[in-house]
């Protein structure tokens, strides 16, 4: 069974008093998704809810995959 389409807002964060470059993934007003970390040439994404992590090969992609990751897992209509 399918799911109906549906637009999530989100925003992007730069975190600018970490080591190294960084940025959280919000909801507004709903909740935090997660923290991207860019170590050597990947970007290194943390789940906030259970600590996983998923490599990508550019921030945008590590964006996709952590929408992607809560739309499949967690969000729950």
């Amino acid at each position: 069974m399918s799911k109906g389409i549906k637009n999530i807002n989100i925003e992007v964060n730069e975190l600018t008093n970490k080591k190294v470059p960084s940025w959280e993934v919000v909801i507004p007003n709903v909740r935090m998704l997660g923290i991207i970390e860019q170590k050597e040439k990947n970007f290194h994404t943390t789940m906030q809810s259970n600590q996983q992590m998923i490599v990508s090969k550019t921030l945008e992609a590590a964006i996709n995959d952590l929408i992607s990751y809560y739309n499949l897992h967690e969000n729950k209509r």
